[in-house]
């Protein structure tokens, strides 16, 4: 299977979770908040946070570290965190 099948089979996997739960939210930011100095590439998971009005951005990547001061509502948090705080 090529790299496009595979995204191709993955983008209609999105489109039927998205059809059938309601628990896929599409966002395409139009703005760039540039809050990740360290791994820019990194900052188009934080503008989607963002633009989505999520609660927390789920990772171990202490790159995420200045989301937390940062004046906006998505915060970091760990997946041992959030298991611990939500279960």
């Amino acid at each position: 299977m090529s790299g496009r099948e595979h995204w191709h089979k993955i983008a209609r996997l999105m489109d039927y979770v998205e059809l059938t739960t309601g628990a896929l939210l599409r966002v395409t930011p139009h703005y760039h908040f540039q809050v990740i100095n360290h791994d820019p590439d990194d900052n188009i998971f934080t503008d989607c946070a963002i633009t989505a009005a999520a609660d927390y951005i789920i990772t171990e990547d202490r790159h995420f570290a200045p989301l937390a001061t940062a004046g906006y509502h998505p915060q970091p948090i760990t997946p041992a965190q959030f298991i611990a705080k939500h279960l």
